[in-house]
């Protein structure tokens, strides 16, 4: 005997939307706010879209199928890294354009993202594990539907302070399993220590 044919649906990811946060107001950063470095928390919205293949009829009868297997949502391209730049000189160690991602701590989310932004509830990982987590197959929250057709998410914060006060700005960087880069950047906004 044998099982039907996967059901699943596949998806490209799309330009990533960046979302920067304040802790303590409990709000997200508008262009220009300040923020202290404790306070501060981004979320990272990879809304993806569905990949349309042309239908295929099979040669074979599936009538005998003992199965159907549970769809999933899986993404086309595995994600193969992350990198987060500096725009602007960050501090001693991280000059503008530096990577800062051994500087981060990422988090997704054990439940829902529905209280994603200033929730707990969240794995603590590195930037490895965290690609590895994204590429898991099903795993896309369908909360997103109400704004995108599939997505997934992840927030994460910075370990080390800014030298000083001043304007900051990030560029998060994905790199798919065939050299694809999704690229978008943070909200200039002010950092204090």
């Amino acid at each position: 005997m044998t099982a039907c044919a996967s059901y699943d649906t596949k998806y490209l990811y799309l330009k990533p939307y960046v979302a920067t946060y304040d802790t303590t107001a409990k709000k997200e950063l508008d262009e220009g706010n300040n923020c202290r470095h404790s306070d501060l928390f981004f979320t990272v919205i990879m809304p993806m879209d569905q990949y349309r293949e042309a239908a295929v009829i099979p040669f074979v009868n599936k009538a005998y199928a003992t199965s159907v297997p549970e769809p999933r949502d899986i993404a086309l391209e595995k994600l193969t890294s992350i990198s987060i730049h500096t725009v602007q000189p960050y501090n001693a160690a991280f000059p503008a354009g530096a990577d800062i991602t051994g500087n981060c701590i990422f988090r997704r989310d054990t439940y829902s993202p529905a209280d994603s932004v200033y929730g707990s509830n969240k794995r603590e990982m590195d930037a490895g594990e965290l690609i590895r987590d994204l590429s898991q197959s099903g795993y896309f929250y369908s909360y997103y539907r109400q704004y995108y057709e599939s997505a997934t998410s992840f927030s994460f914060s910075l370990k080390e302070p800014p030298a000083g006060s001043g304007l900051q700005q990030f560029i998060i960087s994905f790199e798919t399993e065939h050299h694809s880069r999704i690229i978008d950047t943070t909200i200039s906004f002010t950092l204090e220590p």
